[in-house]
C-alpha cells in the first residue's frame, strides 16, 4: 500500500469523538466505498486524509484520483467537497484564515482594484483644477481601504460557505489570539462570543481614545495613519507578497530606501535615541538591516541614479525654503 502525505492545503481539523467511531465502524464493517475516492492534489491527499489513515490501519483497499486544476481553484473545491462535515458556520470563517495564497491573491486584486478607483478619483480632481471648480472631489483613500478588506473578507466567506461578519471576526483573531482561534476552528468556542468580545474591546479602546485625543492636534492622528500605512507596504515586501521585477519597479524600491533612510536622519535630529531603538529589534531584523534579502537588493548603478536624483529634489527643496 502506497504512503501519502497530507497536502498542505487540507486546512480541515481531523473528526474526533463518535463522527471518527461512526466512520471507522462503517469502513470495517461495511468495506470502502469506490464511489467516493480520496482525492489526491500534487500526489498529496488533499479530501481523505482521515478515510486514509483507517484504511492503512486495517489494510483496507481504498480508491484515489488525482485532481487536475489551477492552484487558485482548489480552495474551493476542497470547502465545497466538505460541506458534508458538521462544521458551523464560525468554524469555518475560522478556518479561511488558513488560506495564506488565497487571501494573498484576493489582498492583491483588492489592492489593484483600490489603486485605480484612486487614479480615476485623481483624474478628476486634475480635470477639476483645470475648469478652475473651487470644490475639489474628496479624497476617498481611508473609505476605500475599508471598502477593499470588506471584499476580502466577502470572497473568502462565499468560498468556505460562512458569512463576512464571521471571516473578519476570525481574521482579526488570527492576529491578537491565535490560540484562541483554534478553539473556534475545532468548535470549542462560538464566533459569536469572539465578535461580543471584540465589540467590547472596541467600545473600550474608542472610548479611552476619544477621551486621550479630545483636545489633539489632527496632524498627529493623520501621522500615524500614514506611517501605518509605509508599515503594512514594507510587511508585503518582506513576506514577497510585492517583488520588484522590471527596472521602474526597482528604481521605486530605491527611492523608498533613501526615504527610509531620510526617515532615520530626522528622528536623529528630532532628538529619538535611534541606536537604543535597533538595539530592541530582534538580532534576525538587525542583521537583515545591514544585508536586505536577495529578492530586495539592487544594483550599484541604480541606488547611485536613486541618490543623485534625491540630493537634486534635496537641492530644490532648500532653494524654496530660502525663498
Amino acid at each position: 500500500m502506497k504512503n501519502y502525505e497530507k497536502h498542505p492545503l487540507n486546512i480541515f481539523p481531523n473528526i474526533t469523538g463518535n463522527d471518527k467511531e461512526f466512520l471507522k465502524n462503517g469502513l470495517i464493517n461495511e468495506g470502502y466505498d469506490p464511489a467516493f475516492p480520496i482525492y489526491l492534489y500534487e500526489d498529496k491527499i488533499i479530501d481523505g486524509w482521515q478515510r486514509y489513515q483507517i484504511c492503512k490501519d486495517f489494510n483496507i483497499v481504498f480508491t484515489t484520483e488525482e485532481l487536475i486544476m489551477d492552484r487558485e481553484d482548489i480552495s474551493s473545491f476542497i470547502f465545497r467537497t466538505n460541506r458534508r462535515r458538521n462544521l458551523k458556520s464560525g468554524q469555518l470563517a475560522g478556518l479561511s484564515t488558513r488560506m495564506k495564497e488565497k487571501i494573498a491573491e484576493l489582498e492583491e486584486e483588492a489592492e489593484e482594484r483600490q489603486q485605480a478607483s484612486l487614479k480615476q478619483n485623481q483624474d478628476k480632481k486634475d480635470r477639476s483644477r483645470i475648469n478652475s471648480v473651487t470644490e475639489e472631489t474628496p479624497a476617498t483613500t481611508e473609505i476605500e481601504q475599508k471598502e477593499s478588506g470588506k471584499t476580502v473578507n466577502k470572497e473568502l466567506a462565499t468560498i468556505v460557505g460562512s458569512n463576512e461578519k464571521y471571516v473578519k471576526a476570525a481574521r482579526r483573531l488570527e492576529k491578537e489570539d491565535p490560540n484562541k482561534l483554534t478553539q473556534v476552528i475545532d468548535g470549542e468556542i462560538a464566533i459569536t462570543k469572539i465578535i461580543k468580545e471584540q465589540s467590547e474591546k472596541d467600545k473600550k479602546y474608542t472610548s479611552a481614545s476619544k477621551s486621550s485625543t479630545k483636545k489633539a492636534d489632527p496632524f498627529f492622528n493623520n501621522t500615524q495613519k500614514e506611517a501605518y500605512k509605509v508599515t503594512e507596504a514594507l510587511k508585503k515586501l518582506l513576506q514577497k507578497n510585492k517583488i520588484p521585477k522590471t527596472k521602474a519597479e526597482k528604481v521605486h524600491l530605491g527611492r523608498l530606501q533613501w526615504y527610509i533612510k531620510r526617515i532615520i536622519e530626522l528622528a536623529i535630529e528630532a532628538g529619538f535615541d535611534v541606536e537604543t531603538i535597533i538595539d530592541s529589534l530582534p538580532k534576525k531584523i538587525q542583521d537583515k538591516m545591514g544585508n536586505p534579502p536577495k529578492h530586495l537588493q539592487l544594483t550599484e548603478k541604480i541606488i547611485g541614479d536613486i541618490n543623485t536624483e534625491m540630493k537634486k529634489d534635496d537641492a530644490e527643496i532648500e532653494v524654496l525654503n530660502v525663498n
